[in-house]
């Protein structure tokens, strides 16, 4: 049943995480330092990695994560031993004996006559480029030329058996996306994971001899102003779009504490639907923009829980006045700006695909996306994969680590008040549930604010075999605006379960 125009609510269930700022290079064996870029449901930009941390760590509450940016205040260990047995693909070595028949040891820290070192080690067979890891599974791919990365399940809590991603190792991440597998690429967390004479690259999440590198020696720390044209980050420098703010970042790992060589860093997926042990930036943790790089930054929330189940905020560059491909966060002070939200949910994020650049904004309590769709021929179009363009506003429910859904079955029915000059498709995403997809039509365009219901009886499968809707494990629902050419404005002046 809906009050006011006639539409409906459709669901697609694609595990949607939560949204980063993005640098290229994400998809690159050799991880340069990376650019601007997306990561969604199409493809994007992409971001770099963060380190990891060890399970013998403790996971820190907020107190910890707040201390100031260094060295982590763990104590000085040896790295992580490699297990009894021998190690399948992605497992931990020091040498051939170690991996299992087929396997050889690569990266071990123990041969000093490697520059460049994966922390533990890492069996996998040898290659030369991707094409030698083609019968390996899907996203295996070649690691700078040298082995195929083990498989993994992008964008998923999880390996469909239930297995941690990436054998559950802390020093590893899940790159890739859900409708292409991921591939387990290194993710060191500081010095201490890398062994005596080695040192932790934040930009590769790989470990270099120590002085071997001028990354080593730049000492622009997570968080800190700079220029993506002369980085001094130890990592890599991240910015919000064209002429924004620019903050330093690196390679980490979703769900793994103390990235980046401090306890008060956070990691937040590089892509949209990113989850646990998925690739992603490194940020600085926050409570207000006013512990942010001043004039760079800003505090917004990450999707992410401390170990005392405190909410964690982080320093992303400050959002541009124009229009951007970069995806973007309302702010903490912007979500209390923002009146007609509903108090469950968890943060905001705006992003778009193929042509399309937008820039996500609170106005009069309403919650606004604007932008334009430039004008592509035949051939840019092809060029992109066909890609539709389009802007997406996505109001997030559940929470990315530890995954959290919204339970909504006693507040089944949601309440939007929408104002858009195009028509706007909107669908809900389930935990769990990655690529299944709900009923539905489009809601038409309004130009002034126009309130729609939307009951579970409005909810109809599209694809066979897909699971009912189920008001407990809602993750996020998001509005997408149709197709075409030329500007465009959304604003929603209230969105609720009730």
């Amino acid at each position: 049943m809906l009050d006011g125009r006639c539409c409906s609510l459709v669901v697609a269930a694609a595990a949607l995480g939560a949204m980063g700022a993005a640098c290229s290079g994400a998809e690159r064996r050799d991880r340069p330092e990376p650019a601007r870029g997306v990561d969604l449901p199409v493809p994007p930009d992409s971001a770099t990695e963060a380190p990891p941390r060890r399970r013998d760590t403790v996971r820190p509450g907020m107190t910890e994560v707040m201390q100031q940016n260094g060295p982590p205040l763990l104590p000085t260990t040896d790295p992580p031993p490699v297990p009894s047995g021998r190690s399948t693909i992605g497992g931990r070595c020091s040498g051939p004996s170690d991996c299992a028949v087929g396997l050889l040891c690569f990266g071990a820290a123990q041969d000093r006559s490697l520059p460049e070192t994966v922390p533990g080690g890492y069996c996998a067979p040898p290659c030369s480029d991707d094409s030698d890891c083609a019968g390996v599974a899907p996203g295996s791919a070649c690691w700078s030329g040298q082995y195929c990365t083990a498989p993994c399940a992008a964008a998923q809590d999880s390996e469909a058996d239930g297995v941690r991603k990436c054998g559950g190792r802390d020093d590893l991440a899940c790159s890739g996306r859900l409708s292409s597998g991921g591939s387990c690429e290194p993710a060191c967390i500081n010095d201490l994971v890398c062994g005596e004479g080695r040192e932790c690259s934040y930009a590769s999440g790989t470990c270099l001899l120590s002085g071997s590198s001028d990354v080593l020696s730049r000492d622009g720390r997570i968080g800190s102003a700079c220029s993506p044209d002369a980085s001094t980050c130890r990592g890599y420098c991240i910015d919000g779009g064209e002429g924004s703010a620019s903050l330093c970042s690196g390679v980490c790992s979703v769900g793994v504490p103390g990235c980046g060589g401090g306890l008060s860093n956070v990691c937040v997926p590089r892509s949209v639907d990113g989850r646990r042990r998925d690739l992603g930036n490194c940020h600085q943790a926050c409570r207000s923009s006013a512990d942010c790089s001043v004039g760079q930054g800003e505090c917004v929330p990450s999707g992410l829980l401390s170990a005392t189940n405190e909410a964690l905020s982080y320093c992303a560059p400050l959002r541009p006045s124009a229009p951007t491909s970069v995806p973007q966060r309302l702010s903490l002070d912007d979500m209390q700006s923002a009146t007609g939200l509903g108090a469950d949910v968890v943060y905001v994020q705006g992003f778009v695909t193929g042509a399309a650049r937008s820039r996500l904004f609170v106005e009069q309590g309403a919650v606004c996306v604007e932008g334009e769709v430039a004008e592509r021929d035949d051939a840019d179009a092809g060029a992109a994969g066909d890609e539709r363009s389009a802007a997406h506003l996505s109001f997030q429910f559940g929470r990315i680590d530890p995954p959290s859904s919204r339970d909504v079955s006693r507040t089944p029915n949601l309440h939007l008040t929408l104002a858009a000059d195009r028509g706007v498709f909107i669908y809900a995403t389930f935990l769990s549930r990655p690529g299944f997809e709900y009923g539905a039509d489009i809601v038409e365009p309004t130009p002034e604010a126009q309130p729609y219901t939307f009951t579970p009886d409005d909810l109809r499968a599209r694809q066979p075999r897909a699971l009912p809707w189920d008001s407990r494990l809602l993750d996020a629902v998001t509005l997408r605006l149709a197709d075409g050419d030329g500007p465009f404005r959304a604003c929603v002046s209230a969105l609720a379960f009730e």
